[in-house]
C-alpha cells in the first residue's frame, strides 16, 4: 500500500492585494496553471542537485495539473562483478528518483507521494521552489497539512512545554479568516507589509511550561492544520525525558492501493477524490469546534 500526503498552497507575495480584490486568487493560480509544463530545464538546488517537473497532465477547465516531481543527482552505487564474485563502487550520473503529485488549485490543495530522497519535507520545499520558477510578480509558500487531532495527542504527551516555534502566513481566503488567526494584532501585521510570521515562544524550566490550551496558540495549531504553517513544540514528560511534537511527525495522510501509484491518471483520480473528502471532514469539524 501507498501512502498520500497534502501539503496547501499559499499565495503569500501578494496576499494583501487578494484581500482588497478577492477575484485574484483564481485569476493568479490560472496563470499559474497555464504556466507549468515539462519544458522547463531542471532547477540546481545545489551543486550535484537538481528539480523539475516531468511528464506534466493538466486540465484547465478542472484546474488541476498532475505529474512526477523528480530529482536529479550524483549517486554512488554498489555493483555486482560476477567475475571477481564480489562488490565494486560504481559512480552514476543524473540518477533519477521521482514521485506523483496531483494539484488542485481550486482548493490550492497538493496531493503527493514520497520516494528515496524526496521525503514529505524534500517535496513541500521542492515543489515551492519549482511553482515560483513559473511565476515573476507572485510566490508562494507551501505548508505539508497536518492531523489536527494527532498533532494535539502528541502535544497531550508532553508534561511541560518549554518552547514553541511557529511560522504562519496570511491565508488566501479571505481577511475575516486572518484577523480570526490575530484579533488584536492583524491589522498590525498587515499594516508591515511582512507575509511570514515566525516567532518562538519559550518558559524558564521553573515554570509551569507553556500553555498550549491558551486561545492564541490553539488557532496557532488549527491554521498550521489548515496549510498556513508550520510548528514544533518542545518540553519533557512526566518523567523528565526530552520530547517534541510537529506538523511533519503528524502528517494529513491516506492509504493508496499500491496499482495507483505508478500511473499519474489514475492517481490523479484517486487524489482528487481524497482532496474533496477532505474539504468535507475539515468543514464537518470546524462546524463541530
Amino acid at each position: 500500500m501507498a501512502v498520500v500526503y497534502f501539503a496547501k498552497v499559499n499565495i503569500n507575495s501578494n496576499i494583501y492585494d487578494v484581500y482588497k480584490n478577492p477575484d485574484l486568487v483564481n485569476k493568479i493560480l490560472d496563470e499559474l496553471l497555464e504556466h507549468i509544463d515539462s519544458e522547463h530545464l531542471p532547477i540546481k538546488i545545489n551543486k550535484e542537485e537538481s528539480i523539475a517537473f516531468f511528464d506534466v497532465e493538466k486540465n484547465m477547465d478542472k484546474h488541476y495539473v498532475a505529474g512526477r516531481l523528480s530529482k536529479i543527482f550524483r549517486d554512488n552505487i554498489e555493483i555486482y562483478n560476477s567475475k571477481k564474485n564480489s562488490v565494486e563502487p560504481f559512480s552514476t550520473e543524473d540518477v533519477v528518483k521521482s514521485t506523483l503529485f496531483f494539484f488542485d488549485l481550486r482548493s490550492e490543495i497538493v496531493a503527493f507521494m514520497t520516494a528515496q530522497s524526496i521525503s514529505r519535507k524534500n517535496f513541500v520545499s521542492y515543489f515551492k521552489i519549482l511553482l515560483n520558477s513559473y511565476t515573476e510578480d507572485v510566490k508562494f509558500e507551501v505548508f505539508l497539512k497536518t492531523n489536527s487531532r494527532a498533532l494535539d495527542e502528541q502535544i497531550g504527551r508532553i508534561g511541560k512545554v518549554s518552547k514553541v516555534d511557529f511560522t504562519v502566513v496570511p491565508p488566501n481566503s479571505n481577511e475575516d479568516e486572518f484577523n480570526d488567526l490575530f484579533p488584536r494584532n492583524g491589522e498590525e501585521i498587515k499594516e508591515t507589509r511582512a507575509t511570514k510570521l515566525q516567532q518562538t515562544l519559550s518558559s524558564s524550566k521553573k515554570d509551569d511550561g507553556i500553555n498550549m490550551g491558551a486561545s492564541f496558540l490553539r488557532r496557532i495549531i488549527e491554521a498550521v492544520s489548515k496549510g498556513f504553517g508550520a510548528i514544533k513544540v518542545i518540553g519533557e514528560t512526566d518523567d523528565n525525558h526530552t520530547l517534541s511534537a510537529s506538523n511533519y511527525s503528524t502528517p494529513q495522510k491516506v492509504i493508496m492501493p499500491d496499482k495507483f501509484k505508478n500511473d499519474i491518471a489514475e492517481f490523479s483520480n484517486y487524489a482528487h477524490s481524497e482532496i474533496k473528502s477532505l474539504i468535507s471532514s475539515e468543514k464537518a469539524y470546524s462546524m463541530k469546534e
